[in-house]
């Protein structure tokens, strides 16, 4: 396993295993990955999924899963880790607009624009500039993949004093 970061927000990790890669966990980010080789399997929303070589995975903060190998040959692959609110300002720079945070239905794809993004963030320096190319890269890949986030789609009406009363709510109860 190798694993870096690329700035706030964005790690970047590569690993290999064999048989069992890691028990069920989740993260706060969203895991954008690429399948290098072997088969990749994991539970995901109660189904079993399988990745190969050239798949892009997405899977959604918060959202439980596990890995293994599909055979036993082993499975390679390089993912990217983004904060939700890294994808959230990419999503807003991109739209001209706020934007819902992009939500990928199936977890395994053939998407060039993924691959694209997650190879080049394998050679890319840790610096700011480059990074935010990386993220902006990256949403624009999930909200194309989203069909909720179509250019012609509206964001949801906020009520104004419903989330007043959410505020006042927090507020009272954080002191």
């Amino acid at each position: 396993m190798r694993s870096r970061a690329l700035g706030d927000g964005v790690q970047a990790l590569q690993a290999w295993f064999g048989g069992r890669g890691f028990d069920r966990h989740r993260h706060d980010t969203y895991a954008i990955g690429l399948t290098d080789s072997g088969v990749q399997a994991f539970d995901y929303r109660g189904v079993a999924e399988m990745s190969l070589p050239g798949q892009a995975v997405v899977l959604h903060p918060d959202e439980t899963h596990d890995g293994r190998a599909g055979t036993r040959d082993g499975f390679g692959y390089r993912i990217v880790y983004v904060a939700p609110a890294r994808i959230q300002e990419a999503a807003r720079a991109i739209r001209g607009r706020p934007s819902p945070l992009p939500f990928v239905k199936e977890p395994v794809t053939v998407n060039a624009a993924l691959t694209a993004a997650i190879t080049g963030a394998f050679r890319l320096e840790a610096e700011p500039l480059a990074t935010d190319a990386l993220v902006l890269a990256l949403t624009e890949a999930l909200l194309d993949a989203d069909p909720s986030c179509a250019a012609g789609a509206r964001p949801p009406r906020l009520d104004p004093a419903a989330l007043t009363r959410a505020r006042h709510f927090l507020d009272a109860a954080t002191d």
